[in-house]
């Protein structure tokens, strides 16, 4: 009995033991949360960048989006349910693999449809040129031509006159010169030059080639036969048959375009619709004219698409009224808007003094630029100088209202909590405790001469040799370039910039994030550099 049992508990912890390294090898397996959201945010285009991904764009509104999908990771949604979210944002655009359905699949059965095609072609080729027939051998000379080549070589010539010779055709020419190779070679032949099997030969292929040239001769003199009326075949059938397909072909493949296309018509709502694209009904919107594409209907949708959000549509609606008017203000205070909502705040405080140039007196370009200056760069000084600006012009009730709150929170901001003075009375708060690191990048003194350096330039700060804390992206710098790294910057949600960093700067002319090549220009700081640091500085050295 004893025994027994003993068996019994030794099986007991065995299968426990065996269950309890299962599930131990299943949890290690498993990928991470992190791992899932890094994944799924590799197949999502950040809205705000240039064909970067969600993973790898160091915008503002990329580290919310890896964030979103790691709370929806949490909450136990699946990778299909979050990719059909930023579908219903964003549109089908936001997928940097399309979708295998609708007019999507054109783009995975495409190529392989026309790679098995040119396959059949080239083995149709193949096939022909395997079955050609080898060439006829030279066919001997007729008995009838040949004939008459030795009555003409066995009649003596009369001698030709310079003119009767340049007036023949070129087969005479031809003709009478292998006459006269044929009396040569009789002729040596009957001085004993020639042995008789020498002579035969070479006098073979002379009359075979003046036969030739004979009876071409006879076939360039006879008159050209009268043109035959071309016959009525299948030919202008099959023509007809095959533009009348082309034609409904296009027909068809119009009205399906024009019911698949649609403007967004909410937040929720996609670019496309309907069953080409399969993003529920659609239709042309009676909102939207194609043919009335004017700066006021881009200016409506565009602030429509910017009050819920859609950054790329509202984008390319005020680029649109850039290409009426480049110096169009109020498209160009929205872009900055967007520019500085992606993490690019100073590419928007760029676009943003090219309106002012432009109308220095602009109101939505000084309310933007307060609010990039105050949000995005820290400079509560600089922001209120701006809507201090603004306030002097005569603004709707609401609008002054919105502008006085945001004037006394900068103000509040500035103000010394001890003595209740403007900061601008005071000393400025040390780097360090702002979490910033500023600085400057400059050319080596051989790039310096040569043609205008262009492209974007790409701050980072790194810890390690782990991914990177924080990146600045400036497009088109003009050298001496400065730049502050600060919290909005940063790569990671939750992540801080603090201790000390490996500082690089990398100017990338095709624009796009990544290892420098050759061609690009590279630097570094010497030795790590301190968040705090307002001195840094970093020279460019040609990548080879």
């Amino acid at each position: 009995m004893r025994q027994r049992i003993g068996v019994f508990v030794v099986a007991a912890v065995t299968l426990l033991a065996l269950l309890a390294s299962g599930v131990a090898l299943a949890a290690r397996d498993a990928p991470s949360v992190d791992d899932r959201m890094r994944e799924i945010a590799a197949g999502l285009r950040c809205p705000v960048c240039q064909n970067l991904s969600v993973a790898d764009s160091p915008s503002q509104l990329a580290q919310q989006m890896r964030a979103l999908i790691r709370e929806r990771l949490v909450a136990g949604e699946s990778r299909e349910q979050i990719e059909a979210y930023f579908v219903s944002k964003y549109g089908e655009w936001v997928l940097l693999s399309p979708r295998r359905r609708g007019l999507n699949l054109l783009l995975w059965v495409g190529p392989l449809a026309g790679a098995a095609l040119g396959l059949l072609l080239a083995a149709r080729y193949v096939r022909r040129w395997a079955r050609r027939p080898a060439a006829a051998p030279a066919r001997a000379p007729e008995p009838a031509l040949l004939e008459r080549v030795r009555a003409e070589v066995a009649r003596e010539p009369a001698p030709a006159s310079p003119e009767a010779a340049a007036g023949a055709s070129p087969l005479e020419r031809e003709l009478l010169r292998l006459y006269e190779a044929l009396r040569e070679l009789a002729f040596d032949h009957h001085a004993g030059k020639l042995s008789p099997e020498d002579y035969e030969a070479m006098r073979a292929d002379y009359e075979a080639r003046a036969a030739a040239v004979l009876r071409e001769r006879d076939v360039e003199a006879r008159p050209a036969p009268a043109p035959r009326a071309p016959a009525r075949g299948r030919k202008p059938l099959r023509v007809a048959l095959t533009a009348a397909s082309l034609l409904v072909f296009g027909v068809a493949l119009g009205v399906f375009l024009a019911q698949g296309l649609r403007p967004r018509g909410s937040s929720m709502d996609s670019i496309t619709g309907d069953f080409l694209t399969g993003t529920g009904p659609g239709g042309i919107s009676g909102t939207l004219s194609f043919r009335g594409n004017t700066v006021e209907r881009n200016l409506a949708e565009g602030r429509a698409a910017f009050e819920r959000g859609d950054y790329r549509m509202a984008i390319d609606h005020f680029k649109s009224m850039l290409e009426v008017d480049p110096n169009d203000p109020t498209a160009l205070s929205y872009l900055g808007m967007i520019l500085a909502r992606g993490g690019h705040a100073d590419a928007g405080l760029q676009a943003i003094d090219r309106a002012l140039r432009t109308a220095p007196d602009h109101p939505l370009a000084l309310w933007t630029r307060g609010l990039v200056l105050y949000e995005a760069k820290g400079d509560p000084d600089g922001a209120i100088r701006a809507w201090e600006t603004l306030l002097r012009r005569p603004l709707a009730s609401p609008d002054a209202d919105a502008v006085a709150r945001m004037l006394a929170e900068a103000r509040r901001q500035l103000a010394t909590p001890a003595t209740g003075l403007s900061s601008r009375a005071a000393p400025p708060a040390p780097a360090a405790e702002r979490r910033l690191i500023a600085g400057a990048v400059t050319l080596s003194e051989g790039i310096r001469g040569e043609a205008p350096v262009t492209g974007t330039l790409f701050v980072i700060a790194r810890r390690g040799a782990g991914a990177p804390v924080a990146v600045k992206r400036i497009v088109d710098p003009k050298f001496p370039v400065s730049f502050v790294l600060g919290p909005e910057d940063v790569m990671q949600p939750g992540a801080e910039l603090a201790g000390e960093v490996t500082l690089v700067a990398r100017l990338k002319r095709d624009g796009r994030a990544g290892p420098a090549v050759r061609g690009d220009l590279e630097g570094a700081a010497p030795g790590p550099v301190a968040v705090g640091t307002t001195n840094a500085r970093i020279t460019l050295e040609a990548v080879r």
